[in-house]
């Protein structure tokens, strides 16, 4: 490991390119939209967080990101991880959240 990595924990990122394309991906990781950024693309207003409940039991976050450069757009879907969090607070933006689970009354089985 080099001693840059072991100060900036973020330049091994930098040097992952990831293609991604909306018609072939729905949804993507945080290394697509790093990439985006990389190459010139800048988020546009407010980040909407979505939350999936997988069975009922397994929450999923998916944040729904429009990006722009020059006159071209492009929504992203990136699926939650850590680092996302924290990229998306050094960029100072906006996250809200898009829905909230539903209070589900409680199922009893006699």
């Amino acid at each position: 490991m080099t001693s840059s990595l072991l100060t900036d924990p973020d330049s091994a990122f930098s040097a992952c390119y990831r293609y991604w394309s909306a018609q072939s991906e729905k949804y993507t990781g945080c290394d697509a939209l790093l990439t985006a950024l990389d190459s010139g693309w800048k988020i546009d207003g407010v980040v909407f967080q979505q939350e999936f409940w997988l069975s009922g039991v397994r929450p999923v976050c998916v944040f729904h990101i429009e990006l722009i450069r020059s006159d071209e757009r492009a929504k992203m879907r990136v699926v939650h991880n850590p680092y996302l969090l924290r990229l998306l607070r050094n960029h100072d933006v906006q996250v809200v959240a898009l829905n909230q689970r539903k209070q589900e009354e409680l199922v009893r089985f006699y």
